[in-house]
């Protein structure tokens, strides 16, 4: 159903980081070179967690069948993707399926046009050889060609970089297809547009800093994504 990945991921995939790293933007303007450590804030949480290994929910009401919210994680590694029965018998007699944005053609093309900039600016305007040179390294390994590089926007480099890599299909978009397969309805929470436009409306200072902490800590960036999908896979809420 999606035949053009490489598009999918410097589109689509956009919506996955849109709660998770705003955190990051700082009133301080970024400078080139700069590089620092990300500071890491322990929140610590003793008070006891109900529920706290639940990723499935039903939602029930006497007279009404019943619906359900199962907790995503988007990525395609098949430790996540392989569906306990419960999720499966869920989704199979579900007739509406609503995920966080569909990713419609109409949308996908608007939220990729919106990741380069048609002004004449480029992205090397705002980095330094070394730090151009590491984005373009590290974006070709998401099959993101140099050309296109040239003018992409910080913000659109960031969240690539912040997924990590994989030619397999997200999870969210193999519950679609299965969606799909099954004829029911399907709606988005929000489009492709209203997400991109979360990161298209940043002043480029904050764009350049969201994308400079992740280039300047790409190792840390993958551990701990690595770290987040050990702890879904866990079902550890609390963590």
């Amino acid at each position: 159903m999606f035949t053009d990945l490489t598009k999918f991921k410097q589109g689509c995939l956009l919506t996955a980081l849109l709660l998770i790293w705003p955190c990051l933007v700082l009133s301080a303007p970024a400078t080139r070179n700069d590089c620092r450590p990300l500071q890491i804030v322990p929140q610590e949480n003793e008070k006891p967690l109900a529920y706290s290994s639940a990723i499935l929910w039903k939602i029930s009401k006497s007279g009404q069948p019943p619906s359900y919210i199962f907790g995503t994680i988007h990525v395609s590694d098949t430790r996540i993707t392989t569906l306990p029965e419960p999720v499966h018998a869920a989704l199979n007699s579900a007739r509406m399926f609503v995920m966080e944005a569909l990713p419609v053609p109409d949308e996908s093309m608007k939220l990729s046009r919106m990741m380069y900039f048609d002004d004449g600016k480029k992205l090397h305007d705002y980095l330094d050889d070394d730090l151009y040179r590491l984005t373009t390294s590290i974006l070709d390994d998401y099959q993101v060609g140099s050309d296109s590089v040239t003018f992409m926007k910080p913000w659109a480099a960031f969240i690539i970089m912040s997924y990590p890599q994989g030619d397999g299909v997200p999870l969210d978009l193999q519950l679609l297809d299965v969606a799909y397969s099954n004829g029911a309805e399907t709606q988005g929470l929000e489009s492709l547009t209203e997400q991109g436009h979360v990161f298209n409306s940043m002043d480029l200072k904050s764009q350049v800093r969201l994308l400079l902490d992740t280039l300047c800590n790409y190792e840390s960036v993958n551990t701990e994504f690595e770290t987040m999908k050990t702890l879904y896979l866990k079902r550890d809420l609390r963590a």
